[in-house]
């Protein structure tokens, strides 16, 4: 069964479950009523709310790629800071050589794993 026949016979099931309902009622626009209001109900449930869900997670995921390198740079300028004024006052240098030897050991460890090749042929 593809999608677009299981999608048209969950959308025909819930329309008609609504109109059923709407027979208890005696008054015509009542029923109208209930049945335009159990068929956006239908088309809110298979349209709206599942784009909605995909715009959230699209949402997150922008807001993470702009904010988190910006919190990467920003604590790790924090930690320069911290570590050139309060730990090593006069020995600013060795902060800086530490730094630059953490960079230097993660870049090299990035581009050996970007740079490996499958050996086996």
């Amino acid at each position: 069964m593809s999608f677009i026949s299981k999608f048209k016979k969950n959308i025909t099931s819930d329309v008609s479950a609504a109109i059923n309902d709407s027979d208890k009622d005696s008054d015509i626009s009542s029923k109208i009523v209930a049945v335009t209001e159990s068929i956006t109900k239908v088309i809110k449930k298979y349209t709206l709310i599942p784009i909605e869900k995909i715009i959230s997670g699209v949402v997150g995921f922008m807001i993470a790629i702009f904010v988190g390198p910006a919190l990467v740079v920003l604590g790790i300028i924090a930690v320069v800071r911290v570590f050139n004024n309060y730990v090593l006052n006069r020995y600013v240098w060795i902060t800086e050589a530490a730094i630059g030897a953490f960079f230097l050991i993660v870049g090299t460890v990035l581009v050996k794993l970007a740079t490996k090749t499958d050996k086996q042929g």
